[in-house]
């Protein structure tokens, strides 16, 4: 904390004038020093000076686009670099070892914006599926949704895996030997 402070107080002169005034929080102040932690002091110059008018109300979005402009501003080509190394580190991992129950992780690093439209797919695919009568937790069903955009046309033919056999036997959903307390190694049936 300290060290935040003193950094607010050296590399953030005008936002930090505003916090002596009593105009913006000593918490908002500390968020903002902490994001430019390790930036050149011409962009901290620059976050100081478009920053310090709004601190007592912007959030770290605005400081992202803040920090942006100021390294297309004034470091444009190490901006350029530094967006292609992030591209870079963009992947998708699968864990192919499974464990005993069939379950393994599934890992993907991706644009923002992809991965937002596909977590907004699986969240309503984990919705409908609710809506159809699993009684499954939610992340659960996000799993399962998963299971569906990768093969949509085997969607109605989930083995039970979670769901109690006698609540899945009542409600007609599943087969009573598709409930078997040895889960097979896929989560769906032929």
């Amino acid at each position: 904390m300290l060290t935040l402070e003193l950094r607010l107080r050296l590399r953030l002169p005008l936002t930090w004038a505003r916090v002596r005034a009593g105009e913006v929080a000593v918490w908002r102040a500390r968020r903002i020093a902490q994001r430019v932690l390790g930036e050149a002091a011409d962009v901290v110059a620059y976050i100081d000076a478009e920053v310090a008018p709004r601190a007592h109300s912007i959030g770290l979005t605005g400081l992202d686009r803040l920090l942006e402009a100021a390294m297309l501003t004034l470091h444009v080509e190490q901006y350029e670099i530094e967006q292609m190394e992030a591209l870079e580190t963009r992947h998708v991992t699968a864990d192919r070892e499974a464990d005993r129950f069939g379950i393994t992780e599934y890992v993907i690093r991706a644009d923002q914006v992809d991965l937002a439209a596909f977590d907004t797919m699986i969240g309503r695919l984990a919705a409908a599926l609710k809506r159809d009568g699993s009684f499954e937790s939610l992340d659960v069903r996000r799993s399962i949704a998963v299971g569906i955009i990768a093969d949509p046309t085997r969607r109605g033919r989930r083995r039970c895996s979670t769901t109690p056999a006698r609540r899945c036997r009542r409600r007609g959903r599943c087969s009573p030997t598709s409930t078997s307390p040895r889960p097979t190694s896929s989560a769906w049936t032929p």
